[in-house]
């Protein structure tokens, strides 16, 4: 007596074709979001600061935040990234608010790396100057000029 292998078919629920066709047809291209200090959303002044932290100066050692705030979240964006797709494909979503979704993860992902970086540390008399020891975060303008655009 031999063992009868069981087949279970199992049927996913899918839309329609022309659903799907509809939601990768209201793409109309790429879209990119990005996530810093873009281009006419921020004072030129903040955006200095935020290059010189971010990749040093002979003074100042460089404080990778967006780095670090991609390299952190990089699994968690991967899925959101997925996720994402597949809702515009089936639509559930609309390009608009994939692109707020992410832009709005990717933001809050980069003002945390600006909190909670601590190295390297700030000089002595830098920490006794600003009454504070976040190497990043004096008034907290740079973390709050922290804005995502979508193209």
């Amino acid at each position: 007596m031999g063992i009868k292998p069981t087949v279970r078919v199992v049927r996913r629920k899918h839309k329609d074709a022309a659903t799907v066709l509809r939601g990768i047809e209201g793409l109309h291209g790429p879209l990119r979001v990005k996530v810093g200090f873009p281009k006419g959303m921020a004072d030129s002044d903040v955006i200095a600061r935020a290059v010189y932290n971010n990749f040093g100066t002979i003074h100042i050692p460089p404080r990778p935040f967006m780095l670090l705030a991609w390299r952190q979240n990089f699994n968690k964006h991967r899925e959101a990234l997925r996720r994402a797709a597949k809702a515009l494909i089936h639509g559930t979503m609309t390009r608009d608010q994939v692109g707020k979704r992410l832009g709005v993860m990717g933001e809050n992902d980069v003002k945390q790396a600006i909190t909670d970086l601590k190295t390297p540390p700030n000089a002595e008399s830098t920490i006794r100057m600003k009454g504070s020891s976040n190497p990043l975060i004096d008034t907290g303008e740079m973390r709050q000029s922290v804005r995502y655009k979508v193209d």
